[in-house]
């Protein structure tokens, strides 16, 4: 099984993700990006035996149970080949779930960090396909969309995927930062 986790920013970009859907119907492209809430990932995907899935859930659980209510500034609409994503600035509290997140996963588990974890760029993706023109033409038409100067890290998310490919994720566990 595959395990994911991130930051659920859905609704204060509730907007935007009606754009992105037009743009991607416009691109005539299926979008597996907005089968998710729109989020700020917290640690590339990663595959995990079954027998340690349900312990793994759980010390997430505990673990977000800790966390409080925090700002992340967004930095910009942006392309990276074939993804469209919105850049955001990297900040101390997110600098430390993902640590945490690494050494638990690391120490707990044995999961070594994905090449990604060693140099997090914080994005929420828009748009991903494998046409890097088409990710140029959605991009295009979501270039100049007003964005929130900052979003508030006030509800975390969990969810897996038995293949590990985008568009087969699926949420499985919500949980509110605590006041």
């Amino acid at each position: 099984m595959y395990l994911w986790t991130a930051i659920d920013v859905d609704e204060p970009l509730e907007k935007l993700r009606e754009k992105v859907a037009w743009a991607a119907q416009k691109a005539g492209i299926p979008n597996t990006a907005l089968t998710l809430p729109l989020h700020i990932s917290l640690k590339i995907s990663f595959p995990l035996d079954d027998s340690l899935f349900t312990a793994a859930v759980s010390r997430i659980s505990e673990y977000y149970q800790t966390l409080s209510p925090f700002y992340v500034e967004v930095q910009e609409i942006g392309q990276n080949g074939t993804i469209v994503w919105i850049k955001m600035k990297e900040n101390k509290e997110l600098d430390k779930i993902h640590k945490d997140l690494m050494d638990i996963f690391l120490k707990e588990y044995g999961v070594q960090p994905h090449v990604y974890d060693l140099a997090f760029c914080y994005h929420s993706t828009l748009w991903m396909g494998a046409d890097e023109a088409k990710a140029k033409e959605v991009y295009a038409d979501l270039q100049q969309e007003e964005l929130p100067e900052r979003l508030t890290a006030k509800k975390f998310v969990i969810g897996c995927s038995e293949s590990g490919r985008a568009g087969e994720f699926r949420v499985i566990r919500e949980f509110p930062a605590s006041n």
